[in-house]
């Protein structure tokens, strides 16, 4: 085990392998198991970076203040509302103090999201990304180069609500499984807080993956809503939910809060793994000739990506209809694990997704490609709202060699460092903080017939459990006001509830109001 511990860290001094895989199964593949499950278990976390130190740290964020004092752009508030057109600001936010008009910021991660008219080898019958592709035509687009391929969604997504790159931590490890489910960690929704925001996350998967349950309150949100929390009409042909079940849930949370809203959207659509079967009712097919193996599950891809731009079509008309003034940004986390190399695609990369801010507020468009860590930097900027010593750095024309080793000694100080950087002095999670936006409750309970009792409510769902004195009975989902449970499990005097919990049945997220049977 020693030897073994000494070559490996010989290796990674060396470089004569790698300390980071942005494709983690080719990194299984190119260096073997042993080393690439000991490095992942073993090596992580941000080792102490050469010539840290609080001078260190002093004199970059003195130089970052002085970069970003002479290229300010900041648009002042009262440009910003000569350009909104038909938007009523009666709902938004407005600081008289610092005169800065305060949007809604909605940002959405789409799984495995890429423009399939990339790929060079295919002819379509029709655009797949025609939503996607105008938006972009219109408002502030690019690349994204993102830390992951085939998978390592939560890399992706760390990078962008926190404006960190997990270069820096170890080979294959996912900060959500670490450092993010142990402590507070300083992100776009703590920064906004502090500016009057409300901070909301959602997901239309399971909860407890990545640990998202818990990563979500360390960074500063003040509730999560997994798909345990949603009421999912439609599923794709391999089981995943359709990410149209979003959009009343983004809208749901911009209408309800008197603040400006942050909102963190996961899709989950686009998910692997994708099918080899001949695809049914496909409303993209591949017309030219294509004789690879992967021509079926290629073309289910790309029929759920075609699905994915009317969602981004679908959710900014939803949106705009609210007439408040908002952002919403959309990117792809990784590119899919579906047989496609780095020759086949015009961009001639496997590294980079798309991404567009769309607005109703008629920013300037400033297309630009970027690193993941860079986009919510670029949203802040565009909106003049505050200044991080990070943001100051992704917005600074410093070199990319320059940016890259700053950026190293900032988030070591940040995460495991004293903390000179001083942006956050203490964060502190939200008390409030819970799992689904929008609260399960009982509101009477009455025996319908010989058979049933009914219990009617709010956001009742297919996970929802019904317990009779702390004892879980079976029940019948009506709709989502509307359960039933057996007329003999439950008599007068006993207590009942409705119980959120997670997928796998491990952990209860939310709790009804308790009644008891009359």
């Amino acid at each position: 085990m020693l030897t073994f511990s000494f070559l490996l860290n010989y290796g990674l001094k060396s470089n004569i392998i790698t300390k980071n895989f942005w494709d983690i199964t080719g990194g299984y593949n190119t260096y073997g198991f042993s080393y690439s499950f000991f490095n992942s278990a073993i090596n992580t976390g941000i080792h102490k970076p050469t010539g840290y130190s609080k001078n260190t740290i002093s004199d970059i964020k003195n130089e970052l203040a002085m970069l970003d004092s002479e290229n300010s752009i900041a648009v002042n508030a009262n440009s910003i509302a000569k350009n909104i057109d038909t938007i009523s600001l009666e709902n938004s936010e407005v600081d008289n103090n610092n005169s800065e008009i305060k949007p809604n910021i909605v940002i959405v991660q789409l799984e495995s999201f890429i423009n399939p008219n990339w790929i060079t080898d295919i002819t379509l019958n029709k655009n797949p990304v025609s939503n996607f592709e105008a938006w972009s035509e219109e408002f502030t687009s690019g690349l994204l180069a993102v830390p992951a391929l085939g998978g390592g969604t939560a890399n992706t997504e760390f990078e962008v609500i926190t404006g960190m790159s997990t270069d820096f931590f170890g080979a294959g490890e996912f900060p959500f499984n670490t450092i993010a489910s142990k402590r507070a960690i300083p992100s776009l929704a703590y920064t906004l807080k502090d500016l009057g925001y409300s901070a909301n996350s959602l997901h239309n998967h399971e909860g407890k993956f990545y640990s998202r349950n818990v990563v979500y309150k360390n960074l500063g949100f003040d509730s999560f809503t997994p798909i345990e929390c949603m009421d999912v009409p439609e599923r794709t042909p391999v089981g995943w939910a359709k990410d149209s079940v979003l959009i009343d849930e983004i809208c749901n949370i911009i209408t309800s809060t008197d603040n400006p809203d942050l909102v963190f959207g996961i899709s989950v659509q686009g998910h692997g793994n994708y099918p080899n079967d001949e695809v049914d009712d496909k409303e993209i097919y591949i017309t030219n000739k294509y004789t690879k193996s992967n021509k079926n599950s290629l073309e289910y891809f790309i029929n759920q990506i075609y699905e994915m731009d009317q969602f981004v079509g679908n959710l900014i008309e939803a949106v705009n209809n609210l007439n408040e003034p908002t952002v919403i940004a959309f990117y792809g986390d990784h590119f899919p694990a579906v047989g496609i190399e780095n020759h086949e695609v015009s961009i001639k990369t496997l590294k980079s997704t798309p991404y567009v801010i769309w607005d109703n507020m008629n920013l300037p468009k400033t297309d630009k490609d970027i690193e993941a860590y860079d986009l919510t930097s670029l949203i802040l900027d565009k909106l003049s709202l505050t200044s991080t010593t990070l943001s100051m750095l992704h917005n600074s024309n410093l070199d990319d060699e320059t940016k890259h080793k700053y950026l190293n000694q900032l988030e070591y100080d940040i995460i495991y460092g004293k903390n000179y950087t001083s942006d956050y002095e203490e964060l502190t999670p939200s008390d409030d903080y819970k799992i689904g936006f929008k609260d399960i409750s009982i509101d009477s309970i009455e025996a319908y017939d010989e058979n049933s009792i009914i219990i009617k409510g709010q956001n009742f769902n297919n996970y929802s459990n019904v317990y009779v004195d702390d004892k879980y009975v079976e029940k019948t989902l009506i709709d989502s006001n509307t359960l039933a449970i057996p007329k003999d499990s439950c008599k007068a005097g006993n207590t009942i509830q409705v119980r959120q919990p997670s997928a796998t049945g491990s952990t209860v997220f939310s709790y009804s109001n308790e009644i008891t049977f009359k």
